[in-house]
């Protein structure tokens, strides 16, 4: 699959991790699905910067590769019975 085109490079911008903390789901918007206490949106954007996985702030944190064992949800290919792209899929699909 190619990418989207309309998403930034960065696999868990625009997510937030569900309760049960096993899955990305969409938030339609610039949240950083990494900060997990509260709704916050990419630091980078908010730094005047183009969000970017490869020079993300929180690449580095302990929580990313809890994070990467996630399923993410992007709407766009949302559909009945459907059970997500792991993190490798996901990321291949935005970083390429």
């Amino acid at each position: 699959m190619a990418s989207t085109g309309e998403r930034p490079k960065c696999p868990f911008y625009g997510f937030y991790q569900a309760l049960t903390a096993s899955i990305m789901v969409d938030s339609y918007g610039n949240q950083c699905g990494l900060i997990q206490d509260a709704y916050a949106p990419c630091k980078m954007e908010t730094a005047g910067q183009i969000p970017s996985w490869n020079e993300c702030p929180f690449r580095g944190e302990t929580n990313v590769e809890e994070a990467r064992t996630c399923k993410f949800f992007p709407y766009e290919y949302c559909k009945e019975g459907w059970e997500g792209f792991t993190f490798k899929e996901w990321s291949k699909i935005i970083i390429g």
